[in-house]
């Protein structure tokens, strides 16, 4: 498409920049906009913020169906329904916990049991992403002056994990 030549008065027209010369409009040290990924998108979005906020809880179908396509490009790894619902159903127990103690081992007992499941080519790496960011964001929530707010940031992961398998379910379907 660089080599394609634009007629002159079409572009003034439109006040449009040649695909050849969109790269001089650029500022001095800035880069090029690169389109983000969703499991971007979450991170960033999820910065300061709950699960349930509805920035970030908008992201779900999206995200899900990232995690899905994930899943179709690579023919050795099988992000299964089996394995996701393994995660998502320890998730929700580890959210019956009362203890922050409790709930912060077995969140990274989780962590370690994703990045098994990865090395064996069950899940992606797209997926072992998702839930490094979601439970590095839990852990961060730790407050020892309010140990509640551990509990509250872990309920609320588990409403959005759920939004996001129920997506991933369709897409893997599809």
């Amino acid at each position: 498409m660089q080599n394609m030549k634009f007629p002159e008065e079409i572009l003034k027209k439109h006040s449009l920049t040649p695909p050849d010369k969109q790269d001089n409009l650029l500022k001095k040290g800035e880069q090029k906009p690169m389109n983000k990924s969703p499991i971007d998108d979450f991170k960033e979005n999820l910065k300061g913020k709950s699960f349930i906020d509805d920035e970030v809880l908008t992201l779900n179908e999206r995200l899900a169906k990232h995690l899905a396509a994930g899943r179709a490009d690579r023919r050795k790894e099988k992000d299964t329904i089996t394995q996701l619902n393994k995660f998502y159903n320890l998730v929700r127990l580890v959210a019956q916990k009362k203890q922050p103690n409790q709930i912060k081992v077995k969140l990274r007992l989780i962590k370690a049991q994703i990045t098994f499941a990865t090395g064996r080519g069950v899940i992606s790496r797209e997926i072992k992403e998702f839930m490094d960011i979601s439970i590095n964001h839990i852990l961060k929530s730790d407050d020892p002056e309010n140990p509640s707010k551990l509990e509250t940031s872990l309920k609320d992961f588990v409403t959005f994990f759920e939004s996001v398998y129920a997506y991933f379910y369709y897409e893997y379907h599809k």
